[in-house]
């Protein structure tokens, strides 16, 4: 792998746990793809005020390459948050358990999950895309995720 090939004097920039951040990002994909499309059908049902039947009927009207229009914003967000949130997590763990090796496991697990869950917390913004780009009454408004992005900060 090419993680394994690299020379040992450079390996120290590679966290030791750079599977949890790759795995946390991984989840993030797999959730988003599945889950996407359900999501702006609530979300169209709250907005609009219209059954499932109709959200669903608006969406396949619009068709598939607007289906995951507005997709990349919680994509992003899910991808960062949950890669610092699973590496972070054991990156912390790691730390204070080789700094303060006499800890009470819970103190370390505890505090190791309220830091990880704390560098999470600057990625917010992109809620606020994800709505506006899924809302239909913005497609005119918005183009895509970076526009939004321009106009919205």
């Amino acid at each position: 792998m090419f993680w394994s090939k690299m020379d040992p004097k450079n390996s120290r920039h590679i966290p030791k746990e750079w599977r949890e951040y790759v795995s946390g990002g991984a989840a993030a994909f797999a959730n988003i793809a599945i889950t996407f499309p359900l999501n702006k059908t609530m979300f169209r049902q709250m907005v609009h005020g219209i059954s499932v039947t109709e959200a669903v009927k608006q969406l396949y009207q619009e068709g598939a390459v607007k289906l995951y229009r507005g997709a990349l914003p919680p994509l992003g967000q899910q991808a960062v948050t949950r890669s610092l949130m699973f590496g972070n997590y054991a990156l912390f763990t790691r730390k204070i358990r080789d700094s303060n090796p006499h800890l009470n496991p819970r103190t370390v697990l505890a505090s190791a999950a309220f830091l990880a869950g704390c560098t999470e917390a600057v990625l917010t913004p992109f809620e606020r895309v994800q709505v506006l780009l899924q809302d239909s009454k913005q497609h005119a408004n918005y183009t895509n995720t970076a526009d939004a992005l321009r106009k919205v900060s």
